[in-house]
């Protein structure tokens, strides 16, 4: 009696729904404590880093990141087409009025001008720019000083447009990060960085189609 031979199928994406958010994390700078050499993102998506000191809000899904798991990698069943980059800074907790605003917008764009990110593939770093490079996407505009009654916004690196982004692609072509794939992002600090008066909170969004395998 022979053996019946079966023919393995062709391995690749499992069924999958695109969705337009992206990914994202979300790290901070502790109010009053020193701004650390390096913070780590994409690699714990349950608490804030300790490194960067006690953050005065908890570490949310959906608000803070949208992972299924610790990070560190996707999950299993997902995919990323990664074709820009934006980090928003915020205050979160805090409330923004008066002439503290203007400090803590000024503390911004001094950490924004004095940084920069490597992202890692594994333990191999695949880009590295500054952070002042990478648009914050949307929201309010950050403010660098007033003077005699008169408020000076932020130069273009500041515009905040839902398409602004970092491009990250070869001639168009995206970055594809596939399940269980490694990988995480440093923010690099150069040590002429203020001590923040505010819990100032980091969102590294990876603009691209993000493909969640179909469940349920």
């Amino acid at each position: 009696m022979s053996i019946p031979v079966l023919t393995l199928p062709q391995q690749g994406e499992i069924l999958t729904r695109p969705r337009r958010e992206g990914c994202y994390d979300t790290e901070g700078y502790a109010g009053g404590s020193a701004i650390p050499a390096r913070l780590s993102i994409f690699s714990n998506v349950s608490a804030f880093s300790p490194g960067a000191g006690t953050m005065g809000l908890t570490k949310t899904k959906y608000r803070d990141h949208n992972f299924e798991n610790s990070g560190g990698s996707l999950w299993k069943g997902s995919t990323l087409h990664w074709y820009g980059l934006k980090i928003k800074f915020r205050p979160l907790g805090a409330v923004m009025g008066g002439a503290a605003a203007v400090a803590v917008w000024d503390q911004i764009r001094r950490i924004r001008e004095s940084t920069w990110f490597t992202f890692y593939f594994g333990s191999m770093p695949y880009i590295s720019a500054q952070t002042w490079q990478v648009p914050q996407g949307t929201g309010f505009g950050d403010a660098f000083i007033t003077h005699n009654a008169t408020t000076m916004i932020g130069t273009t690196h500041a515009d905040l447009d839902r398409a602004n982004h970092y491009d990250i692609t070869l001639s168009g072509t995206p970055t594809t990060i596939g399940e269980l794939e490694p990988f995480h992002m440093d923010i690099e600090a150069s040590g002429v960085l203020p001590t923040p008066t505010l819990d100032i909170y980091l969102t590294p969004v990876l603009v691209g189609i993000f493909l969640k395998g179909i469940t349920g």
